[in-house]
């Protein structure tokens, strides 16, 4: 279901959508009316995130948004697996495992995974279903808490650990590989 709550936006000094409440169902049929400019197109905008709201609420069920992502990504799918700021908190690895499936039922591209892998065991629990290991914040904390001269060593060694637990993954799983390129 749909919900939108209080929703308000202004489009310069014009109060373009005002308070509104809105509750779709499920497979329901909607037909949105209104003069020119009376916020229709702007409406739409904000439930498809290209217009941000000025107040309010409104809840959009995630495989609206993916298959969104799937009309527009190339490359691949960068899904951050981790709800509140990076490098924070204990990635859940089960809810990611059970995510995936559900993402590559709107994308056809490989899906890289990041936020909350901190971690050779946790890159390999990630690995062993994502077509790609997103680490950053770990190494960027590795970096700031090392004196310059231990900085390649350090993270080389961390990116080894990585490398060699997703190599231990059975062949038939995907996984992306870590180019350690402190040595070149």
């Amino acid at each position: 279901m749909l919900e939108v709550t209080g929703l308000h936006a202004w489009y310069g000094d014009s109060h373009i959508l005002h308070d509104i409440d809105l509750k779709v169902a499920e497979r329901a049929r909607v037909a949105i009316l209104g003069r020119n400019g009376a916020g229709k197109s702007s409406l739409f905008a904000m439930l498809n995130g290209t217009l941000h709201e000025d107040g309010g609420e409104f809840f959009i069920p995630s495989q609206w948004r993916m298959a969104q992502v799937a009309q527009i990504a190339t490359g691949y799918v960068y899904y951050v697996s981790l709800k509140g700021v990076t490098g924070a908190g204990n990635l859940d690895t089960d809810a990611v495992r059970k995510m995936l499936p559900r993402i590559r039922q709107h994308v056809s591209i490989p899906v890289g995974v990041g936020f909350g892998i901190r971690d050779a065991h946790t890159a390999q629990a990630v690995g062993a279903t994502a077509d790609a290991v997103v680490i950053g914040t770990k190494i960027i904390q590795l970096i700031e808490t090392q004196p310059r001269e231990r900085v390649v060593p350090v993270v080389s060694e961390f990116l080894a650990g990585i490398r060699e637990a997703l190599d231990a993954l059975p062949a038939s799983t995907t996984s992306a590989a870590v180019n350690n390129t402190a040595d070149r």
